[in-house]
């Protein structure tokens, strides 16, 4: 379909001459016969269209726009950390998100999990709070892509969901709305991520590279690793909590933070490059380093945090102040054990019965429950060490079951997850390696291995 053809009836939807009947027919023919990378980008155009875009050339003008999009995944908190490191070089991070559906939980989620703190806030006071602290992470107001919604509750109900370009679409529509001059995806893979496969990520950065690329944005995304949960923390203010202690520099009192560490600076890295600040990759990781070292990214990320109505002394000083009280459970090893897998979609399932996460959108959540990884694939514990520890806040929540029901019901989903087998040196396992696989940008798709070098 041509540009002219899909505007139109793109419009059509949004003003209600084309009915949901011709739309889920038109969402149903694109699942059967697929989009090319020209199409999904009119696709894409024609929904932005449909409503307000940010001119974000006022915004600290001197300065340039970077944004950057996870398609997310279980464990997932990277995106707190970049959005105020890559801020602190004097760059303009603009950051629309959304709210978890399903297991991989999200991004206003978490930032929301700070008391205070508001994520819907209208379109001038983002461009407020872009001019003030340089970052942001908000819901975009109902003027951006107002056909979006609709779309995607059509996709919900005719078996749409998975559509590449149907993603593509509704993933780049609301960047390009905000016009960047730069941006930056990171598409999740394997079995805690949307894309459960290399063929199904590398599909869906490819199309949304090339539709940043034809819109004027120059655009990169990495492929990583999702077949296990990023970092120690799953679950909202869980998460919060380890991204200030990487923002704090240095070690972590989290044990498998240095993922985290390890995935922020890498991003970081070409994030720094795309906005002119440094010359190569090495030379972008060794900015970054420094910078989270610093603690610079940790008093951004407080800026940000009080000036969307939250307190920065619990982000500066989280060890002093308590959400309220938590029932937890520790599943223990009962005997020296090899884990040989865990697996992320299962502790996905298992924090959003916790309260982490949502079946439908709208729903409530616990903004204290989730699960602590104490191990992980290759790891070796002893009799009695802990595996993982299973939380949830001990106070009633409308819509959700009691707490002790969903600690229950979570904490033997995080039970499922973990496949042991008795210790002995035929049974081990190495430690994955760095959850960054692949790079794509406008000439196609390179194993992440060489761009380092």
């Amino acid at each position: 379909m041509s540009f002219a053809e899909l505007e139109w009836f793109v419009h059509g939807f949004n003003n209600g001459t084309v009915t949901d009947y011709h739309m889920s027919a038109f969402l149903m023919a694109v699942c059967i016969r697929g989009m090319t990378n020209e199409e999904a980008t009119s696709l894409t155009l024609a929904m932005v269209r449909t409503g307000r875009q940010v001119i974000l050339d006022g915004v600290q003008p001197t300065k340039p726009k970077v944004d950057h999009q996870s398609t997310g995944g279980v464990g997932d908190k990277v995106s707190l950390i970049l959005t105020p490191l890559i801020a602190c070089f004097d760059v303009v991070v603009p950051q629309f998100s959304c709210r978890g559906l399903g297991h991989t939980g999200g991004l206003l989620d978490k930032i929301e999990s700070i008391p205070g703190v508001s994520a819907n806030v209208s379109t001038e006071q983002y461009i407020r709070l872009l001019d003030q602290v340089g970052c942001s992470v908000v819901a975009p107001s109902s003027d951006f892509v107002p056909v979006g919604e609709g779309i995607r509750s059509l996709r919900d109900v005719c078996g749409a969901v998975d559509n590449v370009a149907l993603v593509a679409s509704s993933i780049m529509s609301k960047k390009l709305a905000e016009r960047p001059d730069s941006l930056f995806l990171d598409v999740k893979m394997g079995s805690g991520a949307f894309c459960s496969n290399l063929h199904d990520a590398a599909s869906l950065a490819s199309m949304m590279v090339s539709i940043g690329e034809q819109a004027g944005i120059d655009t990169v995304c990495m492929i990583t690793n999702n077949d296990q949960p990023i970092g120690s923390m799953v679950g909202n203010w869980l998460e919060v909590k380890e991204a200030i202690d990487v923002m704090k520099g240095g070690s972590s009192s989290y044990k498998f933070a240095s993922e985290v560490r390890e995935t922020c600076i890498a991003q970081a890295s070409v994030m720094l490059g795309l906005a002119g600040k440094a010359d190569s990759f090495a030379q972008g990781c060794e900015k970054a380093e420094s910078m989270l070292d610093s603690g610079a990214a940790l008093l951004k990320f407080a800026e940000m945090v009080e000036a969307q109505g939250g307190n920065k002394d619990m982000i500066l000083n989280p060890e002093e102040h308590n959400l309220g009280e938590v029932l937890k459970l520790v599943h223990l090893a009962h005997d020296d054990m090899v884990v040989q897998n865990v697996d992320a979609y299962n502790i996905g399932v298992g924090s959003m019965r916790l309260g982490a996460g949502r079946m439908y959108a709208q729903g409530p959540i616990d903004g204290q429950a989730g699960i602590e990884l104490h191990a992980k694939t290759g790891s070796v514990v002893k009799r009695g060490d802990p595996i993982f520890t299973a939380f949830v806040g001990a106070g009633e929540i409308i819509g959700l079951d009691s707490p002790q029901v969903r600690l229950r019901n979570g904490f033997q989903k995080g039970v499922d997850a973990f496949k042991l087998i008795q210790n002995a040196p035929n049974n081990w396992v190495p430690v994955p390696p760095s959850n960054i696989e692949y790079f794509v940008d406008r000439n196609g798709l390179v194993p992440f291995k060489c761009l380092k070098k």
